[in-house]
């Protein structure tokens, strides 16, 4: 029999002049859309962790957000043992320090609260028995607890429901940071696209 002709394109379809993005794990630097974040479980003088995975889970009702930690973290254990966690968000002013927190461990007998005293001052939280990261370079906290493990086994993915929320002064015009690829990180901008009024399909939500 004749070979098979390929089907031919659709008329209008151009040949796409993307390139690939290599190696593939690289599309967290596309979709990674949460600032880098101080993680702080269990008590002093115990762990403080750098984060990059994390996500809005669900908005109300309780409010969830979702986190990647694994066994690889010092803090996975502190995590187990206490089931709260405090998400504290850095600014710009601190990124060096943020990455260098991230660097060591209290694995390796390393108190991170006093190697970083200068840019990180343990406070008390309000709901949770976790310190809260304090500080000028911090922009707020958000208090956690576990709301759900069963990803935890196999995807390493934590479900915390968000039980109370603390905002320093001038929080809105601080920059977070976002982590995008080999040791870069973008800042946030200074001008903010004010797009409320187009969003009509999702006025309950721009509070």
């Amino acid at each position: 029999s004749p070979p098979k002709k390929k089907p031919s394109p659709p008329p209008n379809l151009k040949i796409s002049k993307l390139t690939h993005l290599t190696p593939l794990p690289r599309v967290v630097s596309l979709l990674e859309p949460g600032p880098i974040l101080l993680v702080t479980t269990g008590s002093l003088p115990q762990n403080i962790l750098t984060l990059g995975f994390h996500s809005m889970l669900q908005h109300s009702s309780p409010i969830l957000i979702t986190t990647v930690l694994g066994l690889w973290d010092a803090s996975f254990n502190l995590l187990k043992q206490h089931k709260q966690f405090v998400l504290d968000i850095p600014d710009v002013s601190i990124a060096q320090t943020v990455v260098d927190i991230g660097n060591c461990s209290v694995n390796y007998g390393i108190n991170q609260w006093e190697k970083f005293k200068n840019d990180v001052k343990a406070k008390k939280a309000e709901k949770v028995d976790v310190p809260l990261v304090g500080g000028k370079g911090i922009i707020g906290n958000v208090e956690c607890k576990v709301e759900n493990e069963s990803m935890v086994e196999k995807y390493n993915l934590w479900a915390l429901r968000v039980v109370n929320v603390w905002v320093g002064q001038d929080w809105e015009k601080k920059k977070m940071i976002h982590r995008r690829w080999d040791g870069k990180f973008s800042v946030d901008g200074e001008k903010i696209l004010d797009l409320s009024e187009r969003m009509v399909k999702w006025e309950g939500l721009l509070d």
